[in-house]
């Protein structure tokens, strides 16, 4: 399926950049990521994620990945990209890199799409050489909730559930690495909002980018969807409501040395 890349949708991912990258960045040092080799970042989207570990990795060379042309040919032309950056299309389950040839490759909500994880989670493994790391980091749409209750974050978990083929991949994060050989680290987070932050924007601009297909897959009827939507706009001018985000899980997985 194709990504349409408009203004909002640039601005959603800007958004999601924001918020995710500093963990991100937190898990790399955490994991003693070194500078200097060769990395691969699997379902790039516009390329935010990417960007980030060039600069905080200094790799020799950072390759980027998206099944998608369109996103890949919008990440290609960001006057952002360092040298040493580049995108490709491809499908993260059946790659044509060589085995053992990246020192780190780091994959974020892209596993919660796939058909088939573990073929993806196969493959990083393969491509990664021995004592390198692969860092996946996955939503696990256990609940949304809010305080005061708020029908607008609860009825999200029925769409995130209906939308995605894994929505509760995060949780097997562990288990489907240690699966395919890797010594595995677990970690996760519950993030907490409170106040006009950019957690409850994304919220109502995800719900709208989905506006086909959830009346399509019987999620929500378009009188549903057009309730939930007044709601999520609601709170996104609501400085007070404490907004919990569904939990993100995040696996650092090492391949052993032969």
């Amino acid at each position: 399926m194709s990504y349409t890349i408009n203004e909002q949708n640039a601005e959603r991912q800007q958004l999601l950049a924001q918020i995710l990258n500093p963990v991100a960045e937190r898990i790399l040092e955490g994991a003693g990521i070194a500078h200097g080799g060769r990395c691969l970042d699997l379902g790039c989207g516009q390329g935010h994620r990417m960007r980030m570990l060039a600069e905080r990795l200094d790799p020799i060379e950072c390759v980027g990945v998206d099944f998608d042309a369109a996103l890949v040919a919008y990440a290609r032309a960001h006057e952002g990209n360092r040298q040493g950056v580049r995108f490709e299309t491809g499908n993260a389950m059946e790659l044509e890199f060589e085995d053992d040839s990246f020192d780190m490759v780091f994959v974020r909500n892209l596993l919660v799409h796939l058909p088939d994880p573990q073929a993806a989670v196969s493959e990083m493994m393969r491509m990664v050489k021995p004592g390198g790391k692969v860092i996946a980091y996955e939503p696990d749409f256990a609940f949304d909730a809010g305080d005061p209750d708020s029908l607008g974050l609860t009825q999200m978990t029925k769409v995130w559930r209906g939308m995605f083929a894994h929505p509760l991949v995060g949780r097997t994060l562990a288990n489907r690495f240690a699966k395919a050989g890797a010594i595995v680290e677990p970690g996760g987070e519950l993030p907490i909002e409170r106040g006009l932050r950019p957690m409850r924007r994304t919220y109502r601009m995800t719900l709208e980018a989905m506006k086909d297909g959830i009346p399509a897959k019987g999620i929500e009827s378009m009188e549903e969807y057009e309730a939930h939507l007044e709601e999520l706009k609601r709170l996104e001018g609501d400085a007070e409501t404490v907004l919990y985000k569904f939990p993100d899980s995040w696996v650092v997985a090492t391949k052993p040395e032969r």
